[in-house]
């Protein structure tokens, strides 16, 4: 396949939350886990093996997202409770600094560990779609 990333894409089965959830690879491994992937949803053609599958891949997909967003929402929330705990006269500089902080050290930590829970969460959906394809073919 060419283009991994644009072939799952424009798959049909591909719901919203594959398409949320997808990532260009950047390191070897993780362009063998998206071919894996993409192999997976070939072998599957335009119909899911079964409706469990459908809404166990959309459940994987979106439980990934909905962590994700929760670390991004405590971080937020931390930097809230952070400035709201200084003095009112050194507000902004609290901010600039907490921000300087985690520009410098939360958010690259943040987005690797995000990008690594994505591809761990796509890795586990070819298994799951290769094991539901494997059980149809042994019915």
């Amino acid at each position: 396949m060419a283009n991994t990333f644009q072939f799952l894409m424009q798959h049909p089965l591909a719901s919203q939350p594959l398409k949320r959830i997808l990532a260009v690879p950047k390191t070897r491994n993780e362009k063998k886990i998206l071919e894996s992937l993409a192999k997976a949803y070939e072998n599957m053609g335009n119909h899911f093996p079964s409706q469990k599958l459908s809404a166990d891949l959309d459940d994987l997909y979106s439980d990934t997202l909905v962590f994700i967003a929760s670390r991004r929402s405590r971080i937020a929330e931390s930097a809230v409770e952070h400035v709201a705990q200084a003095n009112p006269q050194s507000k902004s500089r609290t901010l600039r600094a907490w921000l300087q902080r985690y520009e410098a050290e939360l958010k690259p930590v943040l987005v690797k560990a995000s990008r690594e829970l994505r591809f761990l969460t796509l890795q586990a959906a070819a298994s799951r779609v290769e094991l539901a394809l494997e059980k149809a073919r042994q019915q």
